[in-house]
């Protein structure tokens, strides 16, 4: 057995107040949200599992960590005049 880490970035949901979208960048198109940060990444925890889960069931290997590049967690403090 082999354990991958995965990156998940999270953002507040631009379309629903409250809510953050969880995204994986190393697993197209997989997305999802929860009403709290928590909530968010746990649903990002079992979207990673389906989405890993039917590729294997198709045959395909799983896409490596970073594979999509490094995803940096950072802030930039702006002055705008």
């Amino acid at each position: 057995m082999v354990t991958l880490t995965y990156a998940v970035v999270l953002y507040p949901d631009p379309d629903a107040s409250g809510s953050y979208v969880a995204e994986v960048p190393d697993l197209p198109g997989l997305a999802t949200e929860g009403e709290t940060i928590d909530s968010a990444l746990v649903n990002a925890h079992e979207a990673i599992a389906r989405y890993l889960e039917e590729l294997q069931a198709r045959g395909e290997q799983p896409p490596v960590p970073g594979s999509h590049g490094p995803v940096v967690l950072d802030t930039v403090l702006v002055n705008v005049a």
